[in-house]
């Protein structure tokens, strides 16, 4: 396999230089392709991506009249009601003392 140049044959010696040009060529071709490949690759990812949250989008806004009704029935329902109005724990503590007299009372 130690073969120098001065040793082969001119007809060994022209077709190693054609393969080395074709290799030469070939490696060139790729660093020049490799770049539009991968970036074509990265956009067509992105793309899609995209389409997918954007279909992802499109069912959630298809569910928004069916959601606002819910919500309009529940606002309708007043559920506040069952709620105490008062934050602060004493006032919250007094109306509940309240309620549960005025349950007593009634009962």
């Amino acid at each position: 396999m130690a073969f120098t140049v001065a040793a082969m044959a001119p007809r060994q010696s022209r077709a190693l230089a054609i393969l080395i040009l074709i290799v030469v060529v070939l490696l060139g071709l790729a660093l020049l392709v490799a770049p539009f490949v991968l970036l074509h690759r990265h956009y067509d990812l992105a793309i899609e991506s995209m389409q997918d949250r954007l279909e992802r989008y499109r069912r959630v806004a298809a569910q928004a009249p069916e959601l606002k009704n819910a919500l309009d029935t529940l606002r309708a329902k007043d559920g506040r009601r069952f709620f105490l109005k008062n934050t602060a724990p004493n006032l919250a503590g007094a109306e509940l003392q309240d309620m549960i007299k005025a349950a007593v009372e009634n009962n």
